[in-house]
């Protein structure tokens, strides 16, 4: 199993979570507000940063743990229980210096016979861990594990005792990770308590993750007087651990309990005397029937489990923000669709404006030498309103509330294909601006949506001068786009000298002052939107010698006015892309902070539960 591919690629995906977590600060002694809003408040941070430093400790150190390797016995507890001292007990010897000091030992120790390396079998254990002496020991590094020596007898040569940082003082964030790396490595915890201790709900909770882990548990009750042992068992057995048991929805631990007699000053030198202390030979004896008795596949296979469940829990804070960010990218997909929408409807497919079909109409007579006073006028007419004015002033609020056309005579609306566009730009910006609002209001919101919030303020104004922008190059290319239809018309009428004389013929008209220009047909009276199709196909069909020809000649017009409406319509699909997909993309990017390969979210379940089966 320690060298299969999925335990490998298991390996490097935790490796990688635990870096997004990292540079997250979720990781931190004092975890960031989003990340305690992310996970529902400061205790739960604290429990799903946990799970992530056992998770990826229990994978490397025992789930792929190598060969061969000696027996390890960790000994583990809240501050000022003993534990130090009950390392001496089981050595029989001065190792763990011990103190009164709360918060006294601050990285792992282990202590090993001469020639036997503690780590041996265990490739992966403390990576990114100093290993030191007792004598290089930093007592503020905990990125440290303490390698030392033992000289006595009274453990078998091929197990390694671990003295372990508290897990309750003040500041013991800090050396958590290397307390999960020791514990990792463990065949057998033994979790020293004491009457003042038995109860606290932080340590209870410690005892039941780590029988969830697969751990083998010898409780040592430490610093409590013989008239208290039984009723602080008692209490333990029949109220605390059921009461947490049913907390969690699991059954109570059942571990063996050795009772330590209270020292007196005076007395700690001889801790592991026979005569004096002779718990210290029963509690000796109980570690290692315990340690010979762990079933090394089985805790194999349940720790592979337990980081299945753990790595869970921890990847469900990722697939919490990516579901926001989802919602962000539907919102922003929807919001682009009625932008498309909307001015596909106003500009390219209205009944009211004849843009641009009368642009092109325009630009055909204009390539015909169609030479009268009325034609110029209609041209003048239609620079006017088909340029974008000198300044768009665009006020900004919470949202976008309006657009206002300045600095051009004569001219009191923006240009129609402008104007269908800021209509679109405007009901877009609404459209998000609402999502965000709402999403925050919501009670129990995702923190990606405050930290979006804030950063779609602070692009408001950038979207709207990079709109602007646009917004000119749109306009010089649909000049372009309407010269080149109008060019291939002209082309195909040439063909037909009849045609274009027919053309210039007819009587020109505009309605100054609006976005409108009519033509005058001799023929029937009354303005027309479309002179194409009523000064060419219409009347020319009547001649029956030519209808062939001249149908031919009026399909070849409506194929390309249908190619320029899709090249417009292309053109808008281009704009949309540059100023909303891609910039409001970036935006949900710089407000997620766990950030993974979604490729990890569902490749790593997959291997931990190959790994647990």
């Amino acid at each position: 199993m320690a060298d299969s591919a999925a335990t490998a690629r298991a390996i490097t995906d935790l490796a990688v979570l635990r870096g997004a977590f990292a540079a997250a600060g979720w990781l931190d002694p004092d975890p960031p507000p989003d990340a305690r809003a992310s996970a529902g408040g400061l205790e739960q941070a604290q429990r799903l940063r946990r799970d992530l430093l056992l998770a990826d400790a229990f994978l490397r150190n025992r789930v792929a743990r190598g060969a061969g390797g000696p027996r390890h016995v960790v000994v583990f507890g809240g501050t000022k229980v003993g534990k130090s001292s009950v390392v001496n007990i089981l050595a029989a010897e001065p190792l763990a210096a011990a103190s009164p000091e709360g918060g006294f030992t601050r990285f792992p120790w282990a202590f090993a016979a001469p020639g036997v390396d503690p780590l041996e079998g265990r490739p992966h254990a403390f990576t990114g861990f100093a290993r030191v002496t007792r004598e290089s020991a930093a007592p503020d590094r905990f990125a440290q594990v303490a390698l030392v020596p033992r000289a006595g007898s009274a453990l078998p040569r091929r197990l390694v005792l671990w003295d372990t940082p508290d897990c309750d003082s003040v500041g013991a964030e800090r050396w958590l990770a290397g307390l999960a790396e020791a514990l990792s490595l463990a065949d057998l915890v033994v979790y020293v308590t004491s009457v003042e201790k038995y109860a606290v709900a932080s340590l209870v909770e410690w005892v039941f993750e780590l029988r969830a882990a697969g751990l083998a548990l010898l409780e040592c009750l430490n610093k409590t007087p013989r008239r208290d042992r039984a009723a602080v068992q008692r209490r333990q057995q029949d109220d605390i651990f059921p009461r947490m048991a049913r907390e969690r929805g699991e059954p109570p631990p059942d571990m063996p309990i050795v009772a330590l007699r209270v020292m007196i000053e005076g007395e700690e030198a001889d801790l592991w005397n026979g005569t004096l202390h002779p718990e210290a030979d029963e509690l000796r004896a109980a570690v290692l029937r315990d340690v010979a008795a762990v079933d090394e596949e089985a805790a194999r296979r349940a720790a592979a489990a337990d980081v299945c469940r753990r790595t869970g829990r921890v990847l469900d804070v990722v697939r919490a923000e990516q579901a926001a960010r989802a919602a962000w990218e539907t919102a922003v997909q929807a919001s682009v669709t009625a932008f498309l929408r909307r001015y596909q409807e106003q500009y390219l497919a209205s009944g009211e404006v004849i843009e641009p079909f009368m642009r092109l109409n325009i630009e055909i007579l204009r390539l015909l030498d169609y030479d009268n006073r009325e034609l110029h006028a209609a041209l003048q007419f239609v620079r006017r309103v088909t340029t974008l004015p000198t300044r768009i002033a665009i006020h900004v609020g919470r949202h976008i509330l309006s657009a206002l056309a300045e600095g051009t005579p004569g001219v009191k609306a923006l240009p129609p294909q402008a104007q269908a566009f800021t209509h679109a730009h405007a009901d877009l910006l609404n459209a998000l601006g609402r999502v965000i609002d709402a999403a925050r209001a919501a009670p129990a919101h995702h923190p990606f949506w405050d930290r979006l919030g804030e950063a779609w303020q602070a692009a408001l104004p950038g979207l709207h001068e990079s709109f602007g922008a646009h917004l000119a190059e749109q306009l010089r290319n649909t000049v372009a786009e309407i010269h080149i239809a109008a060019e291939a018309i002209v082309g195909e009428l040439r063909r037909k000298p009849g045609l274009v004389g027919t053309l210039k013929g007819v009587r020109l008209a505009t309605q100054a002052g609006a976005v409108v220009v009519g033509f005058l047909v001799p023929h029937g009276g009354g303005m027309v939107h479309d002179l194409l199709e009523e000064l060419i196909i219409t009347p020319l069909l009547l001649g029956a010698t030519e209808k062939s020809a001249d149908w031919l000649v009026g399909s070849y017009v409506q194929q390309r006015r249908r190619e320029l409406v899709a090249r417009l319509q292309a053109d808008a699909e281009h704009l949309a892309d540059a100023l909303y997909r891609a910039p409001l993309r970036a935006l949900a990017d710089a407000a997620v902070t766990l950030r993974l390969d979604a490729a990890i979210l569902e490749r790593l379940p997959r291997d931990l539960a190959a790994l647990g089966a």
